[in-house]
């Protein structure tokens, strides 16, 4: 199972080109993404998000 909803997110962003006329044959998002790469960029983007806010709230080594 996905972190993230990323199938509608490059479904909106497919169907947002589409529309605008950046691409001009429709596809099926689904058949084309791999999900592992999908998936591990979403785990990217939440680990170094998570690293971030947590690490904002530790107090330093010299406190």
């Amino acid at each position: 199972m996905p972190l993230f909803c990323e199938y509608d997110s490059a479904l909106t962003v497919k169907d947002f080109m589409l529309s605008h006329g950046y691409i001009k044959n429709d596809f099926d998002v689904q058949k084309w993404a791999a999900p592992e790469f999908l998936e591990q960029a979403a785990r990217e983007l939440l680990e170094d998000s998570w690293k971030k806010e947590t690490g904002n709230k530790l107090p330093s080594a010299s406190e």
